[in-house]
């Protein structure tokens, strides 16, 4: 299936499907103040009414500055066209992956990653950091609600860079490694909660 931008009408913004033969095509939706936002696949089903299901794309999207470049998953299952994301765009300084909303597996691996496949989505992007999201709002499917951190921390991706917010938590964007820079990872920045009592929520 590939993605690109069909037609614009003010600030709405059209994705329809490209010749399947031709690979997905990202295009760049929006451009504001040197901040670049660019369409790419996800794996999901679509739906507004009861009669369009799949009738347009599901996306998620690389938002990219002169400093940062950072992939948002949206809502997504896993599959080789993030590779195929990686191969084209990577590498990303953040990507935020899905890590919730996974049992029961027969019905949800069309739309939604388990912590394990958000961290193989990472390593395909070929993503510095992994910010996961989407768990911890709502129950919304069948796996304990504290799994997904715990699962997401145990999948094999460098403590270091895997991030885990806590409600009201900020963290700076790392930055972009430049070309024929010292081939380190980019700066994983200050981060700050906020402060007690403040906080809605907690981290178990």
């Amino acid at each position: 299936m590939a993605y690109g931008v069909a037609q614009t009408s003010g600030e709405s913004v059209f994705l329809d499907l490209i010749d399947a033969a031709a690979g997905f095509t990202a295009k760049t939706l929006q451009e504001l103040d040197g901040v670049a936002i660019t369409a790419l696949p996800a794996i999901h089903s679509s739906r507004r009414d009861y009669d369009d299901i799949d009738r347009s794309l599901w996306m998620g999207a690389m938002i990219e500055s002169g400093t940062s470049r950072v992939y948002f998953s949206g809502d997504t299952g896993y599959g080789p066209v993030f590779a195929e994301v990686g191969e084209r765009y990577g590498p990303f300084d953040l990507a935020l992956v899905p890590i919730g909303g996974y049992v029961p597996e027969a019905v949800m691996k069309n739309a939604h990653t388990n912590p394990e496949e958000a961290v193989a989505l990472g390593l395909d992007l070929r993503a510095e950091v992994l910010l996961g999201h989407h768990w911890g709002t709502v129950v919304l499917t069948d796996e304990p609600p504290f799994e997904p951190p715990r699962r997401f921390r145990a999948a094999g991706f460098s403590e270091d860079r895997l991030w885990l917010l806590r409600i009201g938590e900020t963290r700076a964007l790392p930055r972009r490694r430049a070309s024929g820079a010292d081939g380190g990872p980019p700066t994983a920045g200050s981060h700050r909660s906020l402060p007690q009592g403040e906080t809605l929520g907690i981290m178990p």
